[in-house]
C-alpha cells in the first residue's frame, strides 16, 4: 500500500481532517500544513522527511516501520533485519533471568504459531 493510501485510510478511520492532523503534527513541531498532508495523501510528496513520518506515525497510531515501508525508505526484506536488531538491542543490559523469561515466551510463541501455521510478515 502506498504512503498515501496508507495515511488517509487511517486518517479516515480516526475521523480526522487533514487539518485536524497538520494541527496535532504542529503541536509536535512539525510546521507543516493541511496543503501538505494532501499532497502526501495524493501521491505528489513521495518522501516526507524522517521527522514528519515520525509525527504522522504518532498522531495515526501508525507502526513506525509501516510507514517507513510505505514510504519506500525500506525494503520488505530489510523489515526483518531491522526487527531481528531491535529485538537484540531491547535485551541488551537485561538481567539473566528477565533474558531467559523472554526466551521462554518467544519459543512459547513460535511454538503457538507454528501448531496453528500462524506467519508473521517477512
Amino acid at each position: 500500500m502506498s504512503l498515501g493510501t496508507l495515511l488517509k485510510s487511517r486518517r479516515k478511520s480516526l475521523n480526522l481532517s487533514q487539518d485536524d492532523v497538520a494541527k496535532q503534527l504542529f503541536l509536535r513541531g512539525c510546521t507543516i500544513d493541511q496543503s501538505y498532508i494532501s499532497q502526501v495523501e495524493r501521491g505528489k510528496i513521495d518522501f516526507p522527511s524522517r521527522e514528519i513520518l515520525l509525527g504522522l506515525a504518532d498522531v495515526l497510531d501508525l507502526p513506525v516501520m509501516e510507514m517507513l515501508r510505505s514510504a519506500g525508505y525500506v525494503r520488505d526484506g530489510e523489515l526483518q533485519a531491522l526487527d531481528d536488531a531491535e529485538l537484540a538491542k531491547a535485551v541488551t543490559g537485561m538481567s539473566p533471568g528477565g533474558r531467559a523469561a523472554i526466551l521462554a515466551a518467544a519459543r512459547a510463541i513460535r511454538e503457538t504459531e507454528e501448531k496453528y501455521r500462524v506467519r508473521g510478515e517477512k
